[in-house]
């Protein structure tokens, strides 16, 4: 894929034939997104106490905890500032489990529009609030999108990646460019770049319960099954289950407790779970985990090659 400035999320060819740890058909990583509904403004004091915080915090989010221990399954945490520091008990006790606490900005805000100087500052925090919490620094970076949000991979600015490098991040949590992690780039002459863990909202329970969200307007969709049917056919694409071709990648599903802690719901959820032990041999890293096998097994020096820019700008182009 040939380089643009701006343009290109990531330049390497993708790879084929993908070995995981220990002969596993493919990796199958589990994110739970504690927090609260939000707008772009992120998570403050009315965010946290409202009847979904309290709903997702003190009944759905023990379940889905329960959920994850009675199959098993490791999970990353993506969790923002502000919840860390309203909630440290209940983070603390998600590491407790086993699971890891991924980093999610301060708020969980839009930094699209932020200086520089002022996401970094706000980067800064955010680390440090999470590694005094639970004694060591979050490894990776999420910028999980919101049912409202304009753009399904979430808000960043020009700045956020090369910020994440340059604080020490070993991954980017979400991106659409490919279902295995890939290298984003941000400088390909220093080919400058971090690993980016795959994400699609097909596979996101936010976007097919409650969504659009009540009293936006329209018909509300209410969508647990075509959700399970989604996470289910991709799994079973990737792992080659029930006979089918083999991908071999990533499968990475996404829940929200807020949202998938009621009955119904928690039962689409329990019973992917059981899928993804019931067939071929499978990993189950945390996102940390398959960050830190990917740089050691396909590392930038060695898959990320660049080909030469075909891109040009032209007067009154948009690009």
């Amino acid at each position: 894929m040939p380089w643009k400035e701006r343009y290109t999320v990531t330049d390497e060819r993708t790879l084929e034939n993908v070995v995981w740890p220990e002969g596993a058909r493919c990796a199958a990583i589990v994110v739970v997104d504690p927090s609260p509904p939000c707008g772009l403004q992120g998570i403050g004091p009315r965010e946290l106490e409202t009847d979904a915080a309290h709903y997702g915090f003190d009944v759905a989010l023990p379940r889905i905890l329960d959920a994850l221990d009675q199959r098993g399954i490791r999970a990353t945490f993506p969790v923002p500032a502000a919840l860390a520091e309203h909630a440290p008990a209940l983070v603390r006790g998600i590491a407790a489990r086993g699971h890891e606490v991924a980093a999610h900005g301060l708020r969980r805000e839009d930094v699209s529009r932020l200086e520089r100087h002022e996401e970094a500052w706000r980067l800064t925090r955010t680390t440090q609030v999470l590694a005094d919490l639970l004694g060591q620094r979050p490894r990776g970076w999420y910028t999980l999108p919101r049912q409202t949000d304009a753009f399904a991979g979430g808000t960043i600015s020009p700045h956020t990646v090369d910020l994440l490098i340059e604080a020490g991040y070993e991954y980017l949590g979400n991106s659409e460019a490919d279902d295995i992690p890939h290298y984003w780039v941000t400088d390909p002459a220093s080919r400058r770049a971090i690993l980016a863990m795959p994400y699609c909202y097909h596979h996101d329970d936010q976007f097919f319960i409650e969504f659009p969200p009540i009293g936006q307007g329209g018909s509300n969709l209410e969508r647990p099954e075509t959700l399970f049917r989604n996470w289910r056919a991709e799994f079973d694409a990737m792992a080659g289950s029930g006979g089918q071709r083999a991908f071999g990648r990533c499968f990475t599903m996404v829940v929200h407790p807020w949202l998938n802690g009621w009955g119904q719901r928690l039962d689409v959820f329990e019973r992917m779970l059981a899928h993804l032990r019931s067939g071929p041999p499978v990993w189950n890293p945390t996102a940390g985990e398959c960050a830190g096998y990917w740089h050691s097994s396909y590392p930038a020096h060695a898959t990320l090659k660049l080909a030469a820019s075909i891109w040009a700008d032209h007067p009154g182009s948009q690009s």
